[in-house]
């Protein structure tokens, strides 16, 4: 899992979450949490996803995506409920001996030998639709 906003360009931007990435086995899901931000419905299905005994959620450096759905979400509780988590820089950190300062891409190097595409990594995540084709 993973969430994605607007890039800031100072510090007096708002980070706005825009985006958050699901994926299982066999599917991805991109959630618009632009357009769904006010839904109890979307809280009510994904904390049930998250908090499910079966479902392992894994994320890369999450909390500070934890930090911006608290400011920006703070009635809605499915990132505060999860019942099996793991941050894969912590775990990376621990089982290669490494900082946990090491990013995705640089980890996904190490242990796939696969150069990661962060192509669009500063890509305005508000705009709809995502892209034009």
């Amino acid at each position: 899992m993973d969430s994605e906003w607007r890039p800031t360009m100072t510090k007096f931007d708002s980070m706005r979450p825009a985006l958050l990435q699901l994926s299982d086995d066999e599917t991805a899901y991109l959630v618009d949490l632009v357009a769904l931000a006010a839904s109890p419905f979307l809280d009510n299905i994904l904390t049930e996803i998250f908090t499910h005994p079966q479902t392992l959620c894994i994320g890369f450096s999450f909390k500070s995506d934890l930090d911006v759905f608290a400011r920006h979400f703070p009635t809605m509780k499915f990132y505060k409920l999860f019942t099996n988590f793991i941050d894969a820089q912590t775990y990376y950190g621990k089982v290669c001996i490494a900082s946990n300062q090491s990013g995705l891409a640089k980890v996904t190097k190490h242990l796939l030998n696969q150069e990661m595409c962060k192509g669009e990594q500063m890509s305005n995540w508000e705009r709809r639709p995502l892209r034009l084709s």
